[in-house]
């Protein structure tokens, strides 16, 4: 349901460099910044999917289809996670984060859907790759 890949990161003296996303941008980039128990997202989308990389602390990404209720969680730090269109998702985090969303279109709230999710359960985050 999700797609995963590994983030580059070179850590030096002088901090981080993340290569958050490799290619060109047709839709649209966001910085998205989480705070414990303030999700962000709980929609999903009609017409486009979305890329999300952790930039500062870690997240976690739920994914679930809104028909059939398949749940996919992914820990948002040593990888990207792609959610494609159609697949319900949200970002919970534990400690505040930085999350870089990047989304294939421009957004379009007459094709975005709401869609609650709930957190990762504690065997879901034990399980999570």
């Amino acid at each position: 349901m999700i797609q995963r890949q590994p983030v580059v990161r070179h850590t030096d003296a002088r901090g981080d460099l993340i290569k958050a996303w490799p290619g060109p941008v047709a839709g649209e980039v966001y910085a998205v910044e989480l705070l414990p128990g303030h999700p962000r997202g709980h929609h999903w989308h009609h017409h486009g999917g979305e890329w999300f990389v952790a930039l500062r602390g870690w997240a976690w990404l739920v994914a679930e289809h809104p028909e059939t209720g398949e749940r996919s969680v992914a820990r948002l730090d040593t990888q990207r996670v792609y959610v494609p269109r159609g697949i319900a998702h949200a970002l919970f985090c534990d400690q505040p984060a930085l999350v870089l969303a990047v989304a294939e279109v421009h957004f379009d709230h007459e094709r975005t859907e709401h869609h609650t999710l709930q957190p990762p359960t504690a065997a879901e985050r034990e399980g999570c790759p």
